[in-house]
């Protein structure tokens, strides 16, 4: 009796570690689920139709940080050359759906130093087909990063002759969450890609902050994806954008 009973206890661990096997199998093979926040219809027809864990599997992946003016020596590896206080002035006049165009506000941007001018022409240009709706201040900062990244990275190849005059090698969006599963909640969220215009993969990712001292937030969400494909079974090295103001 023992030994049929003993037989019976192995053969059910067995079963059991078999369905756990199974399971665990099953879960870690299930492919991430992508969210677009954003309809960004600058992004090449042929990569807008989603994202997948396939499109991160580049090596390496190039990671950056994005903040205001004087953030870089704060753990930011990008500056935008804008105030934290010029961002708060913008997304006050492009909040619930004023999209910038109170004359008050108007007449203000006016009497602005040149730097605001510009990144108001800039969003009222832009916002619309990038698909912000201005709900956190957060927005302001994220859309003029795509719009400089996108427009230094190309203009760097064009200049070098690597691509012809008016055309872009590499598309810039952002917006989109992640999670395990569609029904599952949000991880996080990937304020600012950088893909390839012609296989759509993505080179590189960030995080933008208009708090000059939050880098270790900004960090620990871009670490956070990285354990998120590494997860999904990709092995994926990081490598750093290189420290400055790129977009003077």
């Amino acid at each position: 009796m023992k030994d049929v009973e003993g037989s019976v206890f192995r053969q059910g661990c067995s079963q059991v570690g078999l369905f756990l096997l199974t399971f665990l199998f099953f879960f870690s093979s299930q492919a991430g689920d992508y969210r677009l926040k954003v309809i960004d219809r600058t992004v090449p027809e042929h990569c807008a139709g989603g994202y997948s864990d396939e499109r991160f599997n580049v090596n390496p992946m190039m990671v950056f940080a994005i903040s205001v003016e004087g953030s870089s020596d704060r753990g930011f590896t990008l500056e935008y050359p804008m105030t934290r206080g010029s961002a708060s002035f913008l997304w006050q006049g492009f909040k619930d759906g004023r999209f910038g165009r109170g004359q008050n506000f108007i007449d203000q941007v006016r009497q602005a130093p040149q730097p605001v001018q510009r990144d108001y022409q800039l969003m009222m240009r832009n916002f619309q087909r990038r698909g912000v709706d201005f709900g956190s201040e957060g927005d302001v900062l994220e859309l003029l990063s795509w719009l400089y990244l996108e427009h230094k990275i190309n203009q760097s190849l064009q200049q070098s002759g690597a691509i012809a005059s008016n055309t872009r090698k590499y598309f810039v969006t952002g917006g989109v969450e992640y999670s395990h599963s569609a029904r599952g909640s949000a991880i996080g969220e990937l304020d600012v890609l950088v893909g390839d215009v012609q296989t759509c993969k993505i080179i590189a990712y960030g995080e933008a902050k208009l708090g000059a001292h939050r880098s270790r937030k900004a960090w620990e969400q871009i670490n956070r994806f990285h354990h998120f494909l590494t997860g999904q079974g990709y092995n994926i090295q990081l490598e750093l954008l290189p420290t400055g103001n790129i977009f003077r």
